[in-house]
């Protein structure tokens, strides 16, 4: 009688092993795909937004002209979004390296940072935004006016 009981939690248990195994395969997961087999809806057809951004991508931009690092840092758009993805760093210490990594980036561009340098930068809410405003306000002969040069550049032609 007992085994009669045991046989609804026993049989998942026996069945949990060979079926991840199975279905972890990726010729398996292949071969379901295209016969479109435990699709989410976002595979079966795109949804808007996706197609939105792909066409968004491929439109000629007029930032062109620059580096990812130096659109994030003056383009307004790019920026803000940067800017809300990025964390707000407050503690004395680590503001100090900050402002030094600014300070260097403005005066010599971010070539002149090491890649952790940079990275730090880039998740900082407080320095993307000081960047920003301090690159703009760069002579035109510095290492952000050159850029400011180059995009002006790019979105006239």
């Amino acid at each position: 009688m007992f085994f009669f009981w045991s046989l609804p939690v026993a049989i998942p248990l026996i069945l949990a092993v060979p079926t991840s195994v199975l279905l972890s395969r990726v010729s398996l997961g292949q071969w379901m795909k295209r016969r479109k087999l435990l699709l989410i809806p976002e595979e079966r057809a795109t949804i808007e937004v996706l197609r939105d951004s792909t066409e968004f991508r491929s439109e000629t931009n007029t930032d062109t002209a620059l580096r990812p690092v130096e659109r994030a840092i003056l383009s307004p758009d790019a920026n803000r979004l940067h800017g809300y993805l990025a964390r707000d760093h407050r503690a004395a210490v680590r503001r100090k390296t900050l402002d030094a990594s600014v300070r260097r980036c403005l005066s010599e561009g971010p070539d002149a940072l090491s890649s952790l340098d940079l990275s730090q930068l880039m998740q900082d809410r407080n320095a993307l935004a000081q960047l920003h405003y301090r690159a703009w306000r760069a002579s035109p002969d510095s290492y952000w006016g050159q850029c400011i040069k180059r995009l002006a550049h790019a979105s006239d032609s």
